[in-house]
C-alpha cells in the first residue's frame, strides 16, 4: 500500500502517462495537444477526491484540488463540444459548497 499522499499522487501520474502514450502508440485515440491536461489532471483528480474522502486530516483542502484537476480534465476533453466557461461556472460552485461544508464543520466542533 502506498505510504503517503505524494506517492499515490506520483503513481497515478506514471499510470496517467503510462496509459497515453499506449493509446496514441496504438493508434487508439487520434493526438491532440488540447487532451494533455486531461492525461496528466484525469486519474491524479480522481485519486486526490478519494484520498480527501478517505484519509485526509484536511479533506476540503483536498477536494477543492481533486475538483479543480477534475475541471481542467472535463475543460481539456470536451473543448470543441463544451464552453469551457459552463465547466469553470460548476467548478467555481463547487469550491464554494466544499469551502462552506468546511466551515460548517469546524464550527460545529
Amino acid at each position: 500500500m502506498l505510504g503517503s499522499y505524494g506517492e499515490g499522487m506520483l503513481a497515478c501520474i506514471a499510470i496517467s502517462i503510462a496509459i497515453a502514450l499506449i493509446a496514441y502508440g496504438l493508434g487508439l485515440t487520434p493526438f491532440d495537444p488540447w487532451n494533455i491536461p486531461a492525461w496528466l489532471f484525469g486519474l491524479p483528480g480522481v485519486y486526490t477526491i478519494v484520498y480527501a474522502l478517505t484519509k485526509s486530516r484536511e479533506s476540503a483542502y483536498h477536494l477543492i484540488w481533486g475538483a479543480i484537476m477534475l475541471a481542467i480534465t472535463i475543460v481539456s476533453m470536451t473543448y470543441n463540444v463544451l464552453n469551457p466557461m459552463v465547466i469553470l461556472g460548476s467548478l467555481i460552485l463547487v469550491i464554494v459548497i466544499i469551502g462552506l461544508l468546511g466551515y460548517r464543520r469546524e464550527r460545529k466542533s
